[in-house]
């Protein structure tokens, strides 16, 4: 109702972001705090190791700006005059 497509897929483009950041701290907060306990527990050297995050937070990132652009196709096939 008078939103360009590019303003609505920039908005949906940052909110996909937001949230695959607000996902991914508490995530691998854990997860670091899960390897710390199962180092002091099992006396084995386990380590979370640099490219790991990066993978995760990297597919976090891919799975949210899909379903991004999966919501953002449906709103395309949208007629504005149903939705309300």
């Amino acid at each position: 109702m008078g939103y360009s497509q590019r303003f609505l897929g920039s908005l949906i483009a940052s909110a996909a972001f937001i949230l695959a950041v607000l996902g991914f701290l508490p995530g691998m907060t854990l997860a670091a705090y899960l390897y710390h306990l199962a180092r002091q527990a099992t006396f084995l050297p386990m380590t979370l190791l640099d490219h790991k995050p990066l993978l995760v937070f990297s597919l976090t990132l891919a799975m949210c700006f899909l379903s991004g652009a999966f919501a953002l196709r449906k709103l395309k096939a949208a007629d504005p005059a149903s939705m309300f």
